[in-house]
């Protein structure tokens, strides 16, 4: 469904324009695994606040732990030999054992390390913004295959596609105002914080490369009728009730 808004730029005299717009969290992150696995659980509670450092998904790779453990259990048996020939007075031994171990701690290491990226956590406080996360239970993935969409709901942006003729106007910090279908007696108020050339790719709400395409028309402007947008304005909206989500119209 189409994720469209309805912006008001506020202007001396009492003046506005309207544009549609895609609201998405301020801060997001869409989260990707960083090694091979299939994924063996995610979030109990995928809807609620999820604390900086908390498991999103969990992934298992047999060979990987059995990589940790060996180089674990190689770890021990060098150090039992380095003690058995410090204890003989065998210096020679010794000192080859502690080579040894060594490098068998910067094997295991290596092995924690690529273990530890079994578990995706949450990188702030934020929500899970993918839909139906536990249909991942049990699928295989691979570095780079994205796992879910994490945002910081407190604040949202609104991006809002303006032609040139309008973007002259639209200076920093001047007031928008957001209509949503899902809250028509209600206004969202925020302030624009950048202005940039768009791109021509598409988006869906949660900021991700998929489905909505960014093609919106400037409404409300007499000197461009139906004129093509190709900027966008960036707007920033208050959200600390968490009233507002990506993909509300």
């Amino acid at each position: 469904t189409s994720a469209m808004l309805l912006a008001l730029f506020v202007y001396p005299f009492g003046r506005t324009v309207s544009a549609p717009v895609v609201l998405e969290p301020a801060r997001q992150l869409a989260l990707r695994a960083a090694a091979p696995g299939f994924v063996a659980g995610v979030a109990l509670n995928p809807n609620a606040l999820q604390p900086a450092g908390e498991v999103l998904v969990r992934l298992r790779n047999p060979e990987i732990v059995a990589h940790r453990e060996k180089a674990q259990g190689e770890l021990e048996r060098l150090r039992s030999s380095a003690a058995r020939a410090q204890a003989a007075g065998d210096v020679a031994a010794y000192q080859s054992s502690l080579r040894e171990m060594d490098s068998a701690a910067k094997d295991l290491a290596e092995w924690q390390r690529q273990e530890s990226l079994l578990e995706v956590r949450a990188p702030f406080d934020g929500h899970i913004l993918t839909a139906r996360l536990q249909d991942l239970k049990g699928q295989y993935v691979k570095p780079g295959d994205l796992l879910c969409d994490f945002g910081m709901l407190q604040t949202m942006r609104a991006r809002i596609r303006v032609s040139e003729f309008l973007l002259r106007d639209v200076a920093e910090n001047r007031e928008v105002r957001l209509k949503l279908n899902s809250f028509p007696g209600d206004t969202f108020v925020g302030s624009v914080t950048a202005r940039r050339m768009a791109s021509d790719d598409s988006y869906n709400a949660a900021g991700r490369t998929a489905e909505l395409v960014r093609s919106a028309v400037v409404l409300g402007t007499k000197a461009e009728p139906n004129a093509f947008s190709h900027f966008e304005v960036l707007a920033e909206v208050p959200n600390r009730e968490g009233r507002l989500r990506p993909g509300m119209s």
